[in-house]
């Protein structure tokens, strides 16, 4: 909206694969989001179910390096959260895709919040090889969480390409 750039704001089963060929996309969401999963599922940060399917993990497959949530509970709470964000430039669509995704939507919040503060993406930008803008690129982030609240989150692992 700040560069007058019109917008549509769709939710989960509402958005078509036709309306993610129109303009570019954000994608807040992780095991809730289909095409979350479509689209990072081949990714080297990824988010699964785990080996019994009721603890989700966050998953490096170059390194088989894990990222739980700690401590979860029933309800969705843990004192730390795990969660990805990626920007891609989606061959299928033709169009950028922008995914925060998490663990649960603790994760999931602080993922997001690294695009819209400026101090937390410049973070992850100084790890970044030149000419970035024109890559690929995902991060794990983990935020921890008070009561009910994710803290800043913090970069643990990114990868351009």
């Amino acid at each position: 909206t700040k560069h007058n750039y019109p917008y549509h704001l769709r939710f989960g089963t509402d958005l078509t694969f036709s309306q993610l060929r129109e303009q570019p996309s954000l994608i807040l969401g992780g095991f809730s989001s289909i095409w979350t999963l479509r689209m990072t599922q081949n990714l080297r940060f990824n988010l699964v179910q785990g080996e019994d399917l009721r603890e989700p993990e966050v998953i490096d497959r170059q390194t088989n390096q894990v990222w739980k949530a700690v401590n979860p509970t029933a309800n969705g709470y843990a004192d730390q959260d795990y969660g990805i964000l990626c920007r891609l430039f989606d061959a299928e669509s033709g169009q950028i895709v922008l995914v925060a995704a998490g663990i649960t939507t603790f994760a999931t919040e602080a993922a997001a919040s690294v695009l819209f503060d400026p101090e937390s993406f410049s973070s992850m930008v100084k790890q970044a090889p030149g000419n970035w803008e024109t890559k690929n690129f995902e991060a794990v982030i983990r935020g921890s969480i008070i009561g009910t609240t994710p803290s800043s989150p913090q970069l643990v692992a990114t990868h351009f390409w």
